[in-house]
């Protein structure tokens, strides 16, 4: 799972079980917090009987903490102490989301990640329907399972060292160098060209030794022979491998001590000049390292206490997914639109409402949310049957593609764009979105925006002309227009 899911999931689990150290370490080090690692020990080390909560409620006594340190632990002990008070006077994620405000979640947690909580709420959700967490062990489990929802193509490659030869990588990782190769068993036969001056080759060829025979010196020779070639062959491989790095390279091994054949022991046979000294290692190490991510201290400090920087802007205060479970159903909407679209079904009846029921209970609604949310979506489906736009717009076309995705490079990172509905008729390119929620005039002009971005991507000189249209399902509103051709974005797939 990622960072941020986790940091949220070691602040719920730190609530929940006031007495387990781990989870309130993880809370410490987290962005929630974010001491350093000395400050840490400190705290951890200081009584080792008692929780960090007490630990925490008695930061006048240790004496070896930084005074950012301090701060930040005071500050955390300040929130999370007013939040168990106030444990039952709110559900249980709407208590968990106002300690991450009084945290400055608005400020850590970006668009993207609040985006990727909305599936552990639901999670929570669906294991503490009466406020309280009913099976913390299954519920890790199934937390374990959540992903990023920006759907974006993995930059990680996984490979032999022979299939990597003569590409390059910004990063390369090579795990295990204290693993032997796999023991082969001893050959039948071995044998050696040995070049001659005349044209012919001679072989030296020994079969392994007898039952009765204790060595086979012949045997034993090639033996030595072929694995002074599989060293220099080892030998290789490693060149190969570092080599492949352009930027960091990261050496990985869990063994206590090299083992003879290994990656590892090649390494430290190996002799380097002029190494560097500790504290310039230190330096580098502290350049390439990943700095910890934290808020500044400014944000713990008593008087400046929920008080916003100058020329600093709060995003937006969303943490929570809407209370009507509008995007939840949004996303059912158009998976429901998808299936009409790749079907073309003649009828409302024909759809599989079934499987729609499903879609909303495995999000994590209720029987009467669900059913809430049945009625309206069976409604705007029926309004969108009945409407002879939403019938020509559901109905089969030429090249038409649903949810159609795109590659694009932006601010030099691959990202990627969906179109719900795409296809050609009388020699124009359709590019289709539709929308679940309102229509009003500035929700609107971001939604242009978004078909106008998708245009960009799609056009060419040769390609046919573009028209745009946004669909609203609440209201069978219609909006439509011809693209200017302008120059196109940068399109990867």
């Amino acid at each position: 799972s990622l960072a941020h899911l986790r940091d949220v999931y070691s602040l719920t689990m730190a609530l929940l079980m006031p007495a387990s150290r781990l989870h309130w370490l993880a809370l410490l080090r987290s962005p929630w917090c974010g001491l350093g690692l000395a400050d840490l020990h400190a705290l951890a080390a200081w009584n080792r009987r008692q929780s960090m909560y007490q630990t925490l409620a008695q930061l006048d006594q240790i004496g070896n903490l930084s005074d950012e340190g301090r701060q930040r632990a005071q500050y955390v002990f300040q929130v999370m102490s007013a939040a168990l008070a106030s444990r039952y006077q709110q559900g249980l994620t709407e208590w968990i989301v106002q300690v991450i405000k009084n945290l400055h979640g608005d400020y850590i947690l970006n668009e993207s990640r609040l985006t990727d909580l909305e599936q552990f709420w639901l999670l929570l959700s669906r294991y503490s329907p009466n406020g309280q967490l009913e099976n913390p062990e299954q519920f890790a489990e199934e937390f374990q399972q959540l992903y990023s929802q920006r759907i974006t193509p993995s930059r990680l490659q996984i490979m032999t060292i022979h299939k990597s030869k003569g590409l390059e990588f910004d990063c390369v990782i090579l795990p295990g160098l204290g693993n032997r190769p796999t023991k082969q068993d001893k050959p039948l036969l071995r044998w050696l060209d040995l070049p001659t001056k005349e044209a012919d080759e001679l072989i030296l060829l020994s079969p392994v030794q007898a039952a009765h025979e204790k060595e086979s010196r012949l045997y034993d020779y090639l033996g030595r022979l072929a694995a002074d070639k599989e060293a220099y062959e080892q030998q290789r491989l490693l060149y190969v491998a570092v080599t492949r790095a352009k930027r960091s390279l990261y050496l990985v091994d869990c063994h206590e001590k090299a083992l003879k054949g290994t990656f590892r022991a090649l390494l430290q046979q190996l002799s380097f000049d002029g190494q560097a000294g500790t504290d310039e290692r230190e330096e580098i190490l502290s350049t390439r390292l990943p700095l910890m991510e934290r808020l500044p201290i400014r944000f713990y400090m008593r008087e400046s206490q929920h008080q916003t920087p100058p020329g600093e802007r709060i995003p937006p205060e969303r943490v929570l997914p809407a209370n009507d479970n509008s995007r939840q159903s949004g996303i059912v909407a158009h998976e429901l639109l998808q299936w009409i679209c790749d079907r073309h079904p003649a009828s409302i009846n024909d759809l599989p409402w079934n499987m729609v029921g499903s879609r909303f209970r495995s999000m994590g609604f209720t029987a009467q949310e669900q059913e809430q949310a049945m009625t309206l979506l069976n409604e705007q489906i029926q309004a969108l049957f009945n409407d002879p736009i939403g019938q020509w717009l559901c109905q089969h076309h030429d090249k038409e593609q649903n949810e159609y995705a795109l590659l694009v490079r932006e601010n030099n990172q691959v990202q990627t764009r969906i179109i719900d509905r795409t296809f050609y008729e009388n020699g124009q390119r359709w590019i289709i979105d539709f929308k679940t929620g309102t229509d009003h005039q500035t929700a609107q002009t971001e939604h242009r925006q978004q078909v106008e971005q998708y245009a960009r991507l799609l056009q060419s000189p040769n390609e046919a002309p573009i028209r745009c249209g946004l669909f609203y399902l609440s209201n069978q509103h219609w909006v439509n227009w011809t693209h200017a051709y302008s120059e196109p974005g940068d399109l990867n797939g």
